[in-house]
């Protein structure tokens, strides 16, 4: 099931997943695309137990920031996404920023996605 809402997204309980394991940006490098929103990012999250997952897609990306002091050692906690329109930006919906605030953002739109994780195979 996909979500596309601040509420359905909540509803995933996404305080159960701490643990970010991938983040991945793309960009269009069309001139004409590019100049709306240009910037996308999915990040995966895998729950406590490991037994799920919660896949995050961004689209429309800007002023993205990463706070790490070490960019060796970059960690990302649970994300707290809020809505945006006071701002009056065309093409912002949302502020995204994760609660260490190691990493924030504004974006067009966004989805959840939760997913099983593969059964692991015994060795």
């Amino acid at each position: 099931m996909i979500v596309d809402s601040i509420e359905e997204y909540l509803a995933l309980e996404p305080q159960k997943f701490r643990d970010c394991r991938s983040m991945t940006l793309e960009w269009d490098s069309d001139t004409e695309k590019a100049s709306s929103s240009p910037v996308n990012l999915a990040m995966e999250y895998v729950c406590l137990g490991g037994t799920s997952r919660l896949l995050l897609t961004f689209r429309g990306v800007r002023q993205l920031k990463i706070h790490s002091a070490e960019v060796s050692i970059v960690k990302f906690g649970l994300l707290d996404i809020e809505p945006a329109s006071d701002m009056q930006w065309e093409g912002v919906s949302y502020y995204v920023a994760e609660v260490e605030d190691e990493l924030s953002f504004y974006c067009e739109s966004f989805s959840a996605e939760l997913r099983q994780s593969p059964a692991q195979s015994l060795s």
